[in-house]
């Protein structure tokens, strides 16, 4: 059996997680000046849809790759730096806890990273059907792939794809 970290699990919506993710905010401070932005994502930002309970926090940086002393002064508050990852070259990533409670991003505000992110999270809240698809997509995945979290992400691509075109419409259609 694999490693407890390499399980897939979906749990009911928990409204502790935006409270979770404002506790997390605080101590975030730690980076005073550096950050111009931080931002609740992913799964856990949006009401009352199902999640891995794991809280996904995009933190906005002056300059895009963390120094050293900033990833020093995270690793004090329990976060493992683990650089860039999925080759994505505007990104660089944290993980907090074991089992994980938070995963921190970090990407320059306006990047093409940021604002998918902040897209799709935006377009899930203010539509509930497709948030309603994306979640039954995610909980057979989760049933099919429980112990290849890779491949799990990987199958969420192509409805995560249709959906951002989807949301780029709506984008549109909102500034108009």
């Amino acid at each position: 059996m694999k490693d407890e970290e390499d399980v897939v699990w979906i749990v009911e919506y928990d409204p502790g997680w935006a409270e979770k993710f404002e506790r997390e905010r605080l101590l975030l401070q730690v980076l005073q000046a550096d950050i111009s932005q931080i931002e609740h994502i992913g799964s856990t930002s949006v009401p009352a849809l199902a999640a891995k309970p794991i809280v996904d926090i995009l933190v906005g940086l002056q300059q895009l790759i963390p120094t050293d002393d900033q990833i020093r002064s995270l690793e004090q508050l329990n976060y493992v730096y683990e650089g860039q990852v999925l080759n994505i070259p505007e990104h660089y990533f944290l993980r907090k806890g074991m089992p994980r409670l938070f995963h921190l991003h970090i990407a320059q505000p306006g990047s093409a990273f940021w604002q998918r992110q902040i897209l799709f999270r935006d377009f899930l809240r203010a539509h509930p059907d497709q948030a309603q698809e994306y979640v039954c997509l995610k909980r057979s995945l989760a049933t099919q792939f429980r112990h290849d979290r890779k491949t799990y992400a990987a199958r969420k691509t192509p409805l995560i794809e249709v959906m951002l075109s989807q949301a780029r419409a709506w984008q549109r259609q909102v500034q108009e």
